[in-house]
């Protein structure tokens, strides 16, 4: 009688942890992107590295810049418009100070000015975010 009460237990055990991980797997982290919302991210490099003085110092920046996209048919404008936007990056990244940029909060915020920026030229909400893939004060 035992034997037959251990041998309930062990299968009522795995019926359990069987469910609770069908559960935790399929149902509960379903927060991953779906595939249509990966494909509808865009990555545009407006071209060679930005290199320019900082206001009010000595320093510079040197920083290269890809450009986050939710909306492929922007691409056609940004390239013929890349000049009135590395015009406007030139712009912002020149009227930041050192100080303002330093440190992560700093990059961050001048993330945001530059994607503020660049959505009032484009007149657009396409333009979701800027990365720094190199980012360098002196």
């Amino acid at each position: 009688m035992k034997n037959i009460v251990n041998i309930l237990l062990v299968i009522l055990i795995i019926i359990v942890s069987g469910i609770a991980a069908y559960l935790y797997f399929f149902v509960m982290n379903n927060n991953t992107p779906s595939s249509q919302e990966v494909k509808n991210v865009i990555y545009y490099s407006p071209g060679d590295s930005f290199i320019t003085n900082l206001k009010g110092s000595r320093r510079y920046i040197k920083v290269d810049i890809q450009i986050e996209l939710n909306d492929k048919s922007l691409i056609t404008e940004l390239n013929k418009r890349n000049a009135e936007m590395r015009d406007e990056i030139y712009s912002t990244l020149r009227d930041s100070t050192a100080e303002e940029i330093d440190g992560a909060e700093g990059q961050d915020k001048l993330r945001q000015k530059l994607v503020n920026k660049l959505v009032q030229l484009f007149d657009t909400k396409a333009i979701t975010n800027v990365y720094f893939t190199d980012f360098v004060v002196q």
